[in-house]
């Protein structure tokens, strides 16, 4: 192990150092979103109540799916940037940005007015149960602040995405750890001030997604070719952005419905207190998950720079670095959760009646471990715009898995409910392995027959 961390602090590659710089400046910025997270949610709940606060969480889980409203676009132009700015074309980056973010402010004025002037017509208030009767009066513009947030989310995320392509991450992250200790800070005034919820929610979460937009100006500081002209949106580029995003966002749908979708299968068919368990278990455990991501996706745009100049060697020198230190670190980790997690959820809620069972915890710790495997193999599919069999193959065993575990519902657990979801999140795994191996290989065969 400790081999390991001086060869990461001798790195010399290039690659490596801005990866590394991403990963290091994700850490402290998600310690810090934590932190306010830890702060922010019993400061918001004892402001506003308990159904005003799960208005606003169930509007933010019924409106999702906003986030895939730039079908991919994001997805598509962080790929294309990153292989133009590999053999340093930079029309090609002017041209994919702008198209790009002009679709975006499409998608946000759309946003904007089916919020302004749909929303206002339609009665939104059937569709919660609530004692509270002032809360029909909330309905209306919380539901227009989640927009505003999401819709700016979209925005932003372009502006990230740029970053990472640019292997610059770092700058995005450093603009999200200032955002979000400037945003608790407004929080405690919206809630010193006796705001409403939609100013809460605008402050706490639509404030960080406004000033990491404005993190545009340091593009055009950087990359004066980037400034916005209207000749530079190419009717071209924009079908190019959108063949690779749509693939990229049949993707993020296919592994979005095997983690969202079985809370809802046990609670429809066990009830909320199973499900309780089951979603408790798994904020644990996706810290896992988080560590993993701001770890390994910081490498993606680093992996299409050697894609494109065709260092398959070096390709295939990561993903055994990146197995490698998953082994090393890993397995003890995964142990420590299957002997632990009891006591840690005990120790966090105070509360024995949503314990899971030690089955549970082992199957949960299974599904996490592949989801960290799916993670690193994703890393190198993306950065290779092999989106097309995580679109597919990915959708079909997502489909099939939640169509299997509801037939089987009514004969098994909730244990066997989220066995049924692990296996084919493994089916996807296996697949996608040897999809990135046999691609590997070929590559590496013509490589040498050159």
């Amino acid at each position: 192990m400790r081999d390991l961390f001086k060869k990461l602090r001798n790195i010399k590659d290039q690659r490596y150092k801005q990866a590394i710089n991403t990963s290091s400046v994700s850490f402290i910025a998600q310690i810090v979103q934590m932190f306010t997270a830890v702060v922010s949610v019993p400061l918001v709940l004892n402001a506003v109540g308990n159904e005003r606060y799960g208005l606003w969480m169930t509007l933010s889980s019924i409106l999702l799916f906003v986030t895939f409203s730039d079908f991919g676009m994001g997805i598509g132009m962080q790929n294309i940037l990153t292989y133009a700015k590999a053999i340093d074309d930079r029309e090609k980056i002017k041209k994919a940005f702008n198209t790009t973010l002009s679709f975006g402010f499409v998608l946000f004025l759309i946003l904007l007015l089916v919020a302004y002037l749909l929303l206002p017509i339609l009665n939104l208030s059937v569709l919660f149960k609530y004692q509270d009767p002032s809360i029909a009066k909330d309905i209306l513009p919380t539901t227009q602040a989640v927009i505003i947030v999401l819709s700016l989310g979209i925005l932003s995320g372009l502006i990230q995405r740029t970053f990472d392509s640019f292997q610059e991450g770092y700058y995005s992250r450093i603009i999200l750890l200032v955002a979000r200790i400037l945003s608790l800070l407004l929080l405690f005034w919206a809630v010193k001030a006796k705001q409403g919820l939609a100013m809460i929610i605008l402050v706490s979460n639509g404030f960080p997604n406004l000033l990491l937009f404005l993190g545009i100006l340091i593009l055009y500081k950087k990359y004066d070719y980037l400034l916005f002209r209207f000749k530079d949106i190419s009717k071209a580029v924009f079908f190019e952005i959108f063949r690779t995003g749509i693939l990229g966002l049949g993707a993020s749908i296919a592994i979005f419905l095997l983690s969202s979708i079985t809370p809802m299968l046990i609670s429809a068919h066990y009830g909320l207190q199973e499900s309780a368990k089951y979603m408790i278990l798994m904020r644990l455990l996706n810290f896992v998950i988080l560590f993993v991501n701001m770890a390994f996706l910081p490498l993606w745009p680093a992996v299409a720079d050697a894609y494109i100049k065709k260092d398959h060697a070096w390709l295939n020198l990561l993903y055994l670095r990146i197995n490698k230190i998953f082994l090393i670190i890993g397995l003890p980790t995964f142990i420590s959760l299957l002997a632990g997690s009891k006591w840690l959820i005990l120790f966090w809620t105070h509360n024995k009646t949503v314990l899971p069972s030690f089955l549970l915890i082992c199957i949960c710790v299974i599904y996490t471990i592949l989801s960290v495997w799916n993670t690193i193999i994703c890393v190198f599919l993306n950065g290779m715009s092999l989106f097309k069999g995580q679109a597919t193959y990915g959708v079909i065993v997502a489909a099939m898995s939640i169509f299997i575990a509801h037939l089987t519902s009514r004969f098994i657990n909730s244990e066997g409910v989220v066995l049924v979801i692990t296996l084919g999140m493994l089916i996807r795994c296996v697949y996608l392995h040897f999809e990135l191996k046999n691609n590997m290989v070929l590559k590496m065969k013509v490589e040498t027959n050159v």
